[in-house]
């Protein structure tokens, strides 16, 4: 795999993981597997975050040379914890702790005010947009298209798969163009091309990785793509316009027959070659009701 890693950091009484915790990872495993895994200070959520924290944090990035990954403007009761707890907004918060900066990642970020946006801006901090996550967490709807006008460079995510149901990349593309047409009431926004730059490009660009397009000099990350799938038909040969518009609004991940990680070929016909597959889906499953019934559950609420 290529993986970019943080802690969940918390303060210390809300029993997650602490500065100390991001750092032992960070030392221990960052560069590994020939430099695919990298690992950055993580901040879980503002609220559970205390301005010393912060600040700790943006000295431990500098101090290890890594970046930050951290979430931020999710939802509107975030954004009022903050004001009552900081008397700011949370991008207000991170931007005086010196948490934003060009090696920063923020995550959601769906209630910007126009001051935040401009901080975001004027610091070279990354957004990823979830639109999926967003929309399934009633979290509202991204001014998305703001933040790419104002210059600033976002990519795509899909959160975590236990709060979406799927990690689906395809899905998201699709969902970031629909939402906002949907809102704007106007089908012109975030074409497919718009859509397939943001999800290589822009997320390469995001993590500071030479990837995202095939290019000379490039790192060889690299999907191979079955036409034959259902979701590419009809199609014209050599239409690439079309091609787009299959990738962007009606492929899913199953179209995915081969996947290439550093020019090694990690899956062929849709088959994994450096894993057992049906050992991982076994132990996963094992292990998902060993969580459930420590934890004294009794089944799974189906309408989450």
């Amino acid at each position: 795999m290529r993986a970019v890693l943080s802690n969940i950091v918390a303060d210390a009484e809300h029993g997650l993981d602490s500065l100390e915790d991001n750092a032992s990872g960070h030392r221990s495993r960052d560069g590994s597997a020939n430099g695919r895994i990298e690992v950055k200070v993580g901040i879980e959520w503002l609220p559970l975050a205390s301005i010393g924290l912060l600040r700790d944090a943006s000295e431990l990035a500098h101090d290890l040379g890594t970046g930050i990954h951290i979430h931020l403007n999710e939802s509107v009761g975030e954004v009022e914890i903050s004001k009552e707890k900081f008397g700011r907004r949370p991008t207000e918060v991170a931007y005086e702790c010196g948490i934003l900066g060009s090696s920063t990642v923020a995550a959601h970020c769906v209630w910007l005010s126009d001051t935040e946006i401009g901080l975001m801006r004027d610091t070279g901090t990354h957004i990823s947009h979830n639109p999926t996550s967003n929309a399934k967490l009633g979290n509202g709807v991204a001014r998305l298209l703001d933040y790419l006008q104002a210059g600033i460079n976002v990519g795509l995510g899909h959160d975590s798969t236990e709060g979406v149901n799927t990690g689906d990349m395809f899905e998201v593309m699709k969902f970031a163009s629909l939402m906002q047409r949907a809102v704007r009431m106007d089908a012109n926004v975030l074409q497919a091309g718009d859509l397939l730059h943001m999800v290589t490009r822009n997320g390469s660009d995001a993590l500071g990785h030479e990837t995202g397009m095939l290019a000379e000099g490039k790192k060889a990350d690299v999907i191979v793509i079955e036409l034959d799938d259902v979701g590419f038909t009809p199609l014209v040969p050599g239409n690439r316009n079309q091609l787009y518009s299959h990738l962007a609004f009606a492929s899913h991940g199953r179209a995915v027959s081969t996947v290439v990680i550093d020019g090694a070929v990690v899956m062929r016909e849709r088959e994994l070659l450096t894993v057992d597959e049906e050992k991982i889906l076994r132990k996963a499953n094992e292990a998902f009701v060993r969580i459930l019934d420590r934890a004294h559950v009794g089944s799974v609420q189906t309408h989450i």
